[in-house]
């Protein structure tokens, strides 16, 4: 079994622009999300069996090849969760349509696929830190946050994640370029 999902993995410039805003934020009661790893998920897909795996891989490979590239902008933010009780911090995705018409389309492929179902509605966003308690820090200024940058999203990529010692670890299954 592998815990798998479907992300836009950031390019290396976004993923430098988000540690720097990180380090801006002062969080404290928060476990911060490796910037390294920064991506966009676009579907959670659960425990996925080894043998069910080329039938996903295939299914996002059709659904991607009918999109063409995209630019995608991370700008805005904000907090899952009253900023009193926010569980999740994250950086929002202006314009996010072309990634959701991308994600509605990897719903239909995957439909009767041995996978997790969608279990709420698609947000476009890259988690920054996640809670430990009662989050403190500047949970406001991110509402605000100007454009971070823009990347073109060329592929989607198949994820499974791992326990480290460290928090999770991810391991590349496979990309499935946009047209």
């Amino acid at each position: 079994m592998r815990h798998v999902f479907l992300a836009v993995d950031l390019d290396d410039e976004l993923k430098r622009r988000i540690e720097a805003l990180i380090g801006t934020l002062h969080l404290r009661g928060a476990r911060v999300a490796p910037a390294s790893q920064a991506h966009v998920t676009v579907r959670f897909l659960g425990d996925v069996a080894d043998g069910a795996l080329g039938a996903v891989r295939a299914a996002v490979e059709r659904a991607s090849a009918r999109h063409p590239r995209f630019p995608m902008e991370l700008a805005g933010g904000g907090t899952f969760g009253p900023p009193g009780r926010a569980r999740v911090l994250w950086v929002g995705v202006r314009d996010a349509r072309p990634l959701l018409a991308l994600a509605d389309d990897v719903d239909a492929e995957l439909s009767g696929l041995p996978c997790a179902p969608r279990d709420h509605a698609f947000a476009a966003h890259v988690t920054i830190a996640r809670a430990r308690g009662r989050m403190h820090g500047d949970l406001e200024g991110l509402r605000s946050l100007p454009s971070l940058g823009t990347m073109v999203v060329e592929r989607l990529t198949l994820f499974r994640s791992h326990e480290t010692g460290a928090g999770s670890g991810y391991q590349i299954l496979a990309l499935a370029p946009l047209a």
